[in-house]
């Protein structure tokens, strides 16, 4: 995806209907309604990973994606031109675009997995900080690990809790805010090195 597209896609973006929908339906088939309930209206964070991807473009940032917590994986669509996408998921899914050379996915827990993430570009979108207790009882531990195992990564995109960006961000020279939610919460940043 070019600029001009991502930003036609986010224009088009109004919090109740999916953008990617009309791009991928012909190959959703394969998935049953439980599934995706809904997918006219929600597939993923589409706006965010939008945003994401011309921060890419525009920084000219490694494409090398780690994306943790990518579920079903239909934000792979966003990075088809990308060198390589790591999807890594606690659920089994039927991924999408796992037929594709550059796209792959791995089903475990992070930072359990065996992935390398140094030197990569890895997002962590609305997944790390919120399910801590999966890594550690002591929230406070599982963010300390967490962020000690993001610190390797050359660009990471984070919407999460503000405690675990707080803490990621000591291992990071710079932190920008993308996205700033309605809500107050959720906010994206982008640490780097």
């Amino acid at each position: 995806m070019n600029i001009e597209e991502l930003d036609k896609l986010l224009g088009a973006c109004d919090g109740n209907h999916s953008v990617m929908f009309p791009l991928l339906k012909n190959r959703l088939g394969i998935y049953k309604d439980h599934e995706l309930p809904f997918p006219e209206e929600f597939l993923f964070f589409e706006d965010k990973y939008l945003i994401i991807k011309k921060h890419i473009i525009e920084n000219n940032i490694s494409t090398e994606i780690v994306d943790i917590g990518c579920q079903y994986g239909f934000q792979s669509e966003i990075f088809l031109d990308s060198p390589s996408y790591i999807g890594i998921d606690c659920q089994l899914h039927k991924f999408f675009n796992q037929d594709k050379e550059n796209i792959n996915y791995v089903v475990g827990l992070f930072p359990d997995v065996n992935v390398d993430i140094k030197e990569k570009t890895v997002i962590s979108c609305m997944s790390l900080g919120y399910f801590n207790k999966l890594i550690d009882e002591d929230i406070k531990k599982a963010n300390d690990i967490i962020a000690r195992s993001l610190s390797v990564a050359n660009t990471l995109y984070i919407s999460s809790t503000e405690k675990l960006i707080k803490e990621a961000s000591k291992y990071y020279k710079e932190k920008t805010m993308l996205y700033a939610s309605k809500t107050g919460d959720y906010n994206m940043y982008v640490l780097s090195k």
